[in-house]
Parts: structure tokens; sequence; C-alpha cells
């Protein structure tokens, strides 16, 4: 039986990493949220890892939608299956995925979407080695699959069945194992049919974790690939015969029974919890936020800013609703649509900081937006150094976020001039803190490309080539990663002496 939630209460249920917003009940709202906290402490148990608890700004933050097509909606793409995504961001990491159904031992589609998205956040927040696609993907998926035992265990990676019933029913198009394990050639290859490339992903991973006589091998692939071998010479050498790995998938794709990891309850750690049903102002205010935080352009802006003023006219001493106006009016001076944006935001940064004089959120949007009048007025009188110091407030309020140490560094960045060697190393910093942010790595390469340190450009840019969902990045990428290398080439032959004189 479906169930309606339309008049039904937004609540929030924050734990050491995760911020859930949902309009189901509380007993399900924890539920979920213990569960995640438990899948979290599996991984950590897993891969042997110390857990380090993230700044409370920096958890990962989920929007429970009533339904699939608000699930799209918000997606903006043109995929009509999509039933959950994730946008990992510096200080601002969401997922968005329609209401979650529990099973007792199992999992919703709804749940195992977000566990998938998940272990996407995790792996790429605990290795700075770059996964191919298909390693990426088939890692999330096992580890995705998860069961839930009365006894209070968890199973982790148990089988895909969904992928098992997809792959044996041939109605799927085949992927070859030499454009499996090769990035740059499936993506080449990929057309609009559905194909075998997360099933074939899924079970290659499974089958190498449990596989006796393959024992090792991924570890052994991952250094090929961290010594520069391309991604098919590096399967080849960890693997072996390609043909022959791909008949060892089939037949272990026919198999009845398929194993899994079981971890006892006491290596499974959930922690305190916090509930709080949003104010008025909030409830009303929610979908203008989730909009603004999923990312807006202009046309949606314009549609979304009067509503928020009128929000912020109904509930004027509402910090949510007052960060909602605040957001939007910055938006709207980034892209261009009036000068007065940017005194508005100031405005509202300093209502909320006068509410709480430590609000990190409120502090760096004013830094912001006096340096976006800084940045397109001449006579402001404001000044640099009053931007410095509000993001240096922020740094010191919370160092494990890494927004503020991002925006010190782009006030030299937006200038175009040299970094102090506090705001570069502020900058490293918080890719450390946000790894799984591609655009923040983006950047951080981009600098070392332009000061001619290349070889950081190419190990930190490599892991970009295996993005999938955003292929001008993955080109921009790859063409940084080749001028990088072309130079060190250059660099270690008998012109270096001309080099710079060539550039």
């Amino acid at each position: 039986m479906s169930v309606n939630y339309t008049h039904a209460k937004w609540i929030e249920v924050s734990t050491d990493h995760f911020i859930i917003y949902s309009q189901q009940k509380e007993s399900k709202v924890v539920d979920i949220a213990q569960r995640l906290e438990k899948y979290h402490s599996s991984m950590n148990w897993l891969f042997k890892r110390q857990d380090v608890l993230p700044s409370p700004l920096n958890r990962l933050t989920i929007y429970v939608l009533n339904t699939q097509n608000k699930v799209r909606h918000l997606h903006n793409g043109d995929n009509k299956n999509v039933g959950g995504f994730y946008i990992g961001r510096s200080g601002g990491s969401i997922a968005f995925v329609s209401s979650i159904r529990k099973k007792n031992k199992g999992q919703s589609i709804s749940e195992q979407i977000l566990f998938h998205e998940y272990a996407h956040h995790y792996l790429m927040s605990s290795t700075r080695k770059a996964y191919p696609l298909w390693l990426n993907e088939g890692a999330a998926e096992f580890f995705s699959n998860v069961k839930f035992e009365e006894n209070g265990s968890l199973g982790l990676g148990v089988p895909a069945y969904n992928r098992k019933y997809e792959l044996s029913g041939g109605r799927v198009k085949a992927v070859p194992i030499t454009s499996l394990l090769d990035t740059s050639t499936y993506l080449a290859n990929k057309s609009d049919r559905y194909d075998a490339f997360y099933g074939r992903s899924w079970l290659l991973f499974h089958m190498l974790v449990f596989s006796k006589d393959r024992a090792g091998q991924i570890d052994k692939y991952l250094q090929a690939i961290d010594d520069g071998k391309s991604e098919i010479n590096a399967a080849s050498l960890s693997f072996g015969d390609l043909s022959l790995l791909n008949e060892e998938l089939d037949a272990y794709q026919k198999l009845k029974v398929m194993s899994y990891v079981p971890i006892p309850e006491k290596y499974l750690h959930v922690g305190p919890f916090n509930v709080k049903e949003l104010s008025k102002g909030e409830q009303k205010a929610i979908d203008l936020r989730m909009r603004l935080k999923r990312g807006v352009d202009k046309e949606q802006l314009i549609k979304i800013l009067p509503k928020a003023r009128r929000l912020l006219l109904q509930y004027p001493d509402d910090i949510g609703v007052l960060s909602v106006a605040l957001e939007a009016e910055f938006d709207a001076v980034m892209l261009g649509l009036n000068d007065a944006n940017a005194h508005k935001a100031i405005a509202l940064a300093d209502r909320i900081i006068a509410f709480d004089n430590k609000n990190i959120f409120g502090i760096r949007y004013k830094a912001l937006s006096i340096e976006q009048i800084l940045l397109h007025s001449k006579t402001s009188t404001w000044r640099w150094d009053q931007v410095h110091l509000l993001l240096q407030k922020a740094i010191n309020l919370d160092d494990k976020n890494p927004l503020p140490l991002i925006e010190y560094f782009n006030t030299y960045k937006n200038r175009k001039i040299s970094p102090t060697e506090d705001a570069l190393n502020g900058l490293e910093h918080a890719l450390l803190l946000a790894p799984f942010d591609n655009h923040l790595r983006a950047d951080v390469g981009n600098y070392y490309f332009n000061i001619r340190s290349y070889q950081k450009a190419i190990d930190t840019l490599k892991s970009l080539l295996a993005t999938a969902h955003d292929p001008k990045l993955r080109v921009w990428a790859k063409d940084i990663i080749e001028k990088s290398q072309a130079a060190l080439d250059a660099a270690s032959g008998p012109d270096f002496l001309n080099y710079d004189v060539l550039l």
C-alpha cells in the first residue's frame, strides 16, 4: 500500500557521519540512520581503518523524497530510471533518494541505491589510489548489498541477485572483457542501450574478493596502475590471460551459492543520534533548500528568489529561512542577476551572525559576498583583509571543514595573484578532507599544472579519468595529464635548457 506524505512533517536525524531529512515516521528514519552507521562501521572494519569523525558541516546530507518522480525532477537529467543520486562536494556532499522501505534482513531498492552512493563516498575518502571505472562501480555494487541479521550482525558483499538476474536473462548488451577493464575503451563505445557493465563489474569484483586462486590480485592490480601501467596492461599483469578470466567469470555467474562477509555486532559502532522536527519556516523552505543545494541555473533561480524573499517576510527570525534566502541572494550574485544582491546577502549574513556569532555559514557567505563586491567595484569601502579575517575565523571555528580553506585560497586565485604558503597548504589540506570532490581535485591539479609542478598535477588528476558521469571533466583532465607528461618527458630530454623558451 502506498503512503501519502504530503502533509507529514519534515524531520532531521543527525549522526556522526550523516544528516537525514525525511517526512517518514521518526522510527523509520532513525532506523535507516542506524543502519547507515553500522554500514559505515562495517567498511571501517573491512579496510582496517580507524574512524575519524568528519566536521559536522562535512557530513553526507541525505534528502528522502516521497516519490521517484521528485528525485528525477531534482536530478535534471534524461534518465527515466534514476532512483537516487549523489553529488560529492567539499563541505556539502548530498544524496537524494525516494522513500526508504525497510526490510527486516534485506534492503529496499532506495536503500541499496543509497548504500551504493555512500560506498563511492567512503572509498574516495579512504584512498588516494585512482580506481578504474569497473572497479569503482563493481566495488560500490559489492558493498551496497548488505544483509542485516536479527542478532545485530551484518553481512557485507551479499550476492546482488538483481545483477545475477539481469546478467542471466540475456536482455542487456554484452560488454567484452577488454572493454570492461579499460575505462576509455568502454566509454568510447558506450551506447544509449542498457548494458552489462554494472553487473559484470560487480561479478568480477565479487569473484576476485572470494576466489582463493586469485587472492591478492586486486592489490597487485591497483599497484600496477599506481606504478603507471595502463588499465588493460595492469589487468593482464595481475589477472593473467583475460580470455581465461572471462571464461571463469561466466562460470562464476552460474553459481547457485555465493559467499559474503559476516561481521559480528561487536565490531559495528552506531554512536549517538539526534532527532528534531524542522521549524515552520524550514518546513516551507525545504523545497527551495533542496533545489539550491542541488544547484540552480539562472532560469531556476529567477523563480526561486521571490519565493525565498516572501518566506523571509513571514519568518524573519528563522535561521533556516535566513540561510535559504542568503544562499539564493548569493547565487544571484554569482549568476550575474543584479549587483545589489551582494549587499542583500551581506545584510542577511549579518542577521544570521547576530543570532549566532559562531555560525560558519553566515561568516563564510559574508566573506564571499564582500569578495564579489571587491572583485567588481573600484569604489567599495570594503577591504580584502576583512575577507581574510572572516574566512580565518571560519577556519579557526572548524579546521575540519574544507570550504573556508578553499575559499581563502580562492581570494588569491580570483585576483590572479600568487597565494601565500598558508593559503596553498590550506587548499592541499582541503583536498585531503574532501577527496570525493572532483571539481576541487580539478582546481588543485590545475594549480599544480600552472606552476609547472607536473608530476603533482598528474597524480592529482588521474582519478578523474574514470569519471563516467562528467565527460567534460574527464576530457579536460586527460588533456592536462597528457600536457603534463609531455612537459616531464621534454624536461628529461636533451632540450631541457630551452624548454621555458619554447613554452
